[in-house]
């Protein structure tokens, strides 16, 4: 904001060059820093950080300092929890599968490790639903239910996770039909949306237990 007229302009410009150089240099440093969370290389993100303590910059205040610190913290608990959850799947059962979903779940959404291991639990959240896929088909409802109710809201796959359980809470109800039954089974899955990948096997058993209804 110093003009040009001023006599203190060369000099203002000057200092401006000199905190610009600083700021360019604190700038690299921190994506060192976050280039080496990304890549897990703790090691290397520690010794950036512990240089900063005799750093002499106004940059890196005590606060700053102790935000890396916090920020690697959580990067280390986050990698930690997705490598516990892929050993839990490495045992091929359903309770560890159900568990590791459970793990990822809680890895702090700020962390770079959460995008890695989003795709993970959609991955295993998928495996679950063709297990519930191939329950439904042996008429084996209450299975359904019960191993989809392990996959959380924030993965990708809930809301079809949600679908399988409407169509097999439904049928549930029609292995002793009566009107009351039919009803709620028909209401219950007409909620499943169109674009659903289970709206074709919804829509079939909606038209199934209306003829009943009819009948």
């Amino acid at each position: 904001s110093i003009t040009v007229s001023s006599c203190l302009y060369p000099e203002a410009q000057e200092e401006s060059a000199t905190w610009q150089q600083e700021l360019q240099k604190a700038q690299n440093i921190n994506n060192q820093f976050q280039k080496a969370l990304k890549e897990q290389k703790w090691l290397l993100a520690g010794a950036l950080v512990g240089n900063l303590f005799v750093y002499e910059q106004p940059y890196w205040t005590d606060a700053r300092i102790q935000a890396l610190i916090q920020q690697m913290s959580t990067e280390k608990q986050s990698w930690q929890q997705l490598q516990e959850a892929r050993d839990l799947v490495k045992t091929n059962q359903i309770e560890q599968l159900e568990q590791a979903i459970a793990l990822v779940a809680k890895i702090n959404p700020k962390s770079y490790t959460h995008a890695i291991a989003y795709q993970e639990q959609t991955r295993w959240s998928r495996t679950l639903i063709k297990i519930s896929a191939d329950n439904y088909k042996n008429q084996d409802f209450l299975s359904v239910v019960n191993v989809l109710k392990h996959i959380p809201e924030s993965a990708s796959l809930y809301q079809e996770a949600q679908d399988w359980t409407l169509l097999a809470r439904a049928s549930q109800t029609m292995t002793k039909p009566n009107i009351l039954s039919l009803l709620d089974a028909i209401a219950a899955v007409r909620q499943i949306q169109s674009d659903s990948p289970l709206n074709g096997l919804a829509v079939k058993q909606a038209k199934l237990w209306e003829s009943q209804l009819q009948g």
